[in-house]
């Protein structure tokens, strides 16, 4: 380049009519004066290379344009130097998507992070910011329990829209003849428990009578496992277990990706049901099978089971209890069930701190950035206050400042 500027400028020098004219190229870089946008800068002439240094060096009329763009996010390597999406041209970040208020189980119904977390990465997200409500994180509005101790199947519970009933509600029922009434007794043989009864008819095909659990609000019951929750629940059978009729207890969990139910069901009695098992249906026997008789307290460990079995899951939540009693062949069944439990170990910041590992561990090398915050949700009158803050938001402690919560303790199991 400068070997062919120089042949220009001396046959500029050997044109007829130039004589007498000064011909100034200060810095040597053999540009004159006149087509050097810089003629005291030997690095700075047209077409001289560009550098990163606040310099027009090819004096295009444009600063540090190298043109080259190594991590493709659109800015020039000279602005934009690192792979961080920084924009020095005009001092601030490169724009990014993010989505705020956002729920997983620690909020209402079937949220997951796992699912949220697969969308944003489906579709471009850049930073997620989770605000789980606060009395979801501290669990002041869970049932720890239901043991119908009014003496129906269905006990009123108060909450803040009014007494609404709680308990177990039919479903289905195909059997030819069935029952369900709440008689004294009980594990302590004292109180009320829940007796389910029920004969097919003359049919290979099993029949069957369901019901579910259900309580004031879906928030009442429902239980996100990383509060690390183990529900129990009293059984009494009549009868050995035998081929021709069985027990189901199912806890309904959070939706998988694919849009499924996620179940955990406990079976006693009919078809071995543990070839059933898929990535969304875990299905388990109730063992040593209970004895004829006695009460029983089952236990469904539900987060231990979620954590083996689910694995694409870190959050779901238990959304409903499921009871059902299967005949067939004309078989006659009967089983009573008390003291519904639920029980979990884990909540307000140690639950939030949960939280905030499970995010780190799972999704921390990931393209999508998580942050938690939290949604204020015990104040008057139902609003929402949402503070965000990557480290210092503290989760308030609501008893310490004598503020009674909008949700009372919705308890209706025995002392």
């Amino acid at each position: 380049m400068r070997g062919t500027a120089a042949i220009t400028i001396l046959a500029a020098l050997l044109v007829p009519g130039c004589a007498g004219e000064a011909l100034v190229d200060g810095d040597g870089d053999g540009y004159l004066a006149e087509d050097d946008c810089d003629d005291t800068a030997p690095d700075v002439y047209p077409g001289a290379a560009e550098a990163c240094d606040g310099v027009d060096n090819d004096c295009n009329g444009v600063v540090d344009d190298t043109k080259a763009d190594a991590d493709l996010d659109g800015f020039d390597d000279c602005v934009d130097p690192t792979p961080d999406g920084y924009d020095g041209a005009t001092g601030r970040e490169t724009p990014l998507s993010m989505q705020l208020h956002l729920h997983g189980s620690l909020s209402e119904c079937n949220g997951t992070m796992a699912y949220h977390t697969w969308q944003a990465e489906t579709y471009g997200v850049d930073v997620l910011w989770w605000s789980d409500h606060d009395n979801m994180l501290s669990m002041t509005n869970k049932m720890a329990g239901f043991d119908f101790e009014c003496g129906e199947l269905l006990c009123d519970v108060e909450t803040p829209t009014g007494d609404t009933a709680a308990g177990f509600h039919e479903i289905e029922n195909d059997l030819e003849e069935s029952s369900s009434e709440v008689l004294d007794g009980g594990p302590s043989d004292e109180g009320y428990a829940w007796r389910i009864a029920g004969r097919s008819a003359e049919t290979e095909e099993w029949q069957h009578v369901m019901h579910s659990f259900s309580a004031p609000t879906v928030k009442a019951h429902q239980m996100p496992l990383m509060a690390d929750v183990t529900v129990e629940l009293w059984v009494f059978t009549e009868q050995l277990a035998h081929e021709d009729w069985q027990l189901r207890v199912t806890a309904l969990l959070s939706y998988s990706l694919d849009e499924q139910p996620n179940t955990i069901t406990y079976f006693l009695g009919g078809d071995d049901l543990t070839g059933e098992t898929t990535d969304t249906a875990l299905y388990l026997p109730i063992d040593p099978p209970l004895l004829p008789g006695e009460w029983t307290a089952l236990e469904l460990p539900l987060t231990q089971l979620a954590t083996d079995h689910f694995l694409e899951q870190d959050d779901l939540a238990a959304l409903a209890y499921i009871v059902e009693l299967f005949s067939r062949r004309g078989a006659e069944a009967a089983v009573t069930l008390d003291d519904l439990r639920f029980h979990w170990s884990r909540e307000g910041d140690a639950l939030w701190q949960y939280q905030k590992q499970v995010l780190a561990d799972r999704y921390g090398d990931g393209p999508v950035t998580h942050f938690v915050g939290q949604e204020m949700s015990h104040i008057e009158d139902w609003h929402h206050v949402n503070p965000f803050g990557v480290d210092d938001v503290p989760l308030l402690d609501y008893a310490e400042l004598g503020l009674v919560p909008v949700h009372p303790s919705l308890t209706v199991a025995a002392t």
